[in-house]
C-alpha cells in the first residue's frame, strides 16, 4: 500500500510538471522572423537566439567600410573623382558587386522597416512588427517582445 501510494503521488507530481511544461510551450510566442540591426560600436548579441529562431543580421557600418575601400585613391577634383568612380563601377568584379549588396542591403532594409535608431531589433509575427531599439542582447528583447505579445 505505501509503494502504491508512493507511485500514485510521483506520476501526479510528473503529471503536473508536464502539464506545466507543455501550457508553457504552448503560451510563449514565437516570432517568425528577427532582423538585427548594428552598428560598430552599438553591437548585439545574438549567437543563443539563432539555435531557435530565424535571425537576419545587418551590420550598416558595412557600407562605410565598402564606400572608404571604394573611394579609396579617387582624385581630389570632383569632376575627375565622377569619371573615375564610373569607371570603378563599371569595372566591378562579382565579388565587388556582391559586396556592395549586402553592404546596402541592410541600409535599405531598415529604412523599409522603420528603423529610426541603432541597435535595433525586429520582430515578425503574424504581419506584424515590433521593434526594439537601444538592447544590445537578444534574448532581452526578444523577452520584451513576448510580454509585450502577452499584453496585446
Amino acid at each position: 500500500m505505501k509503494y502504491r501510494l508512493q507511485i500514485t503521488l510521483t506520476v501526479l507530481v510528473l503529471f503536473q510538471f508536464l502539464s506545466i511544461t507543455i501550457w508553457a510551450e504552448q503560451s510563449e510566442v514565437l516570432p517568425e522572423q528577427i532582423w538585427i540591426f548594428d552598428n560598430d560600436i552599438k553591437t548585439v548579441r545574438y549567437e543563443r537566439l539563432t539555435q531557435f529562431h530565424p535571425v537576419k543580421h545587418f551590420n550598416l557600418d558595412q557600407t562605410k567600410k565598402f564606400e572608404q575601400q571604394f573611394s579609396l585613391g579617387l582624385s581630389g577634383s570632383s569632376n575627375v573623382a565622377s569619371q573615375q568612380a564610373l569607371q570603378r563601377i563599371q569595372n566591378l568584379t562579382a565579388s565587388q558587386m556582391e559586396q556592395f549588396k549586402q553592404a546596402y542591403s541592410g541600409i535599405v532594409t531598415a529604412w523599409q522597416m522603420g528603423v529610426k535608431k541603432l541597435p535595433a531589433v525586429v520582430f515578425q509575427y503574424q504581419e506584424q512588427q515590433y521593434i526594439v531599439y537601444g538592447q544590445q542582447r537578444a534574448s532581452i528583447a526578444l523577452q520584451e517582445f513576448q510580454q509585450w505579445q502577452q499584453n496585446h
